[in-house]
């Protein structure tokens, strides 16, 4: 006898917000190398400084995301999805903003983005979404989670090619920062 796949409408909640915040939160971080160039001509960021910037945000957010878990356990998963989110709109939003040169390109694109990630990525977001279902789905659940960030990895890159081909390259980086806010609304029910 087989088992419905989603055990509860809490599950199914769950299961489609964590999709939706993964889905932008990795979507926007891909997006950040097709502006390197930007950042060298406008903002004098040479590609040294761009790399240190994803380096110390790759750092960042490989240290924030078992204390954001630990955070998740006691305090719930929203609090700590919504705080990540907001911290990355911050940073997005920065970069598009004359925060962009010097150390403050670090601290937005480092030290922002990592700590949003660290909040608000799929390694975060699928523990959160799964332990809602059974053993036998978790992996399932988990897997959709995942492949949402991987469609967020597609779908954004080819939005800041169409933000770029209508405005500037800073609009972009406000839009982005305005569906991260967008997205505490599902962060909510996580």
């Amino acid at each position: 006898m087989s088992k419905k796949f989603f055990p509860n409408k809490i599950a199914l909640v769950t299961l489609v917000a964590a999709c939706f915040v993964v889905n932008a939160s990795m979507g926007v971080r891909q997006t950040f190398g097709l502006f390197s160039n930007n950042f060298e001509a406008d903002c004098g960021i040479s590609n040294t400084e761009f790399g240190l910037a994803v380096a110390l945000h790759s750092l960042v957010w490989g240290i924030f995301t078992p204390i954001f878990g630990r955070f998740a356990d006691q305090y719930g998963g929203s609090k700590v999805v919504i705080l990540g989110l907001i911290c990355y709109a911050i940073g997005t939003f920065s970069l598009g903003n004359n925060l962009n040169t010097g150390l403050w390109f670090q601290l937005n694109l480092g030290m922002m983005v990592g700590i949003g990630l660290g909040a608000c990525s799929g390694p975060m977001l699928a523990p959160l979404a799964t332990k809602h279902f059974p053993n036998e789905n978790r992996s399932k659940a988990a897997g959709i989670v995942t492949a949402c960030g991987g469609l967020g990895m597609f779908i954004f890159p080819i939005l800041s090619s169409i933000f770029n081909n209508i405005s500037s390259w800073q609009m972009s980086f406000i839009v982005f920062s305005i569906i991260l806010l967008l997205m505490c609304i599902p962060g909510y029910f996580v």
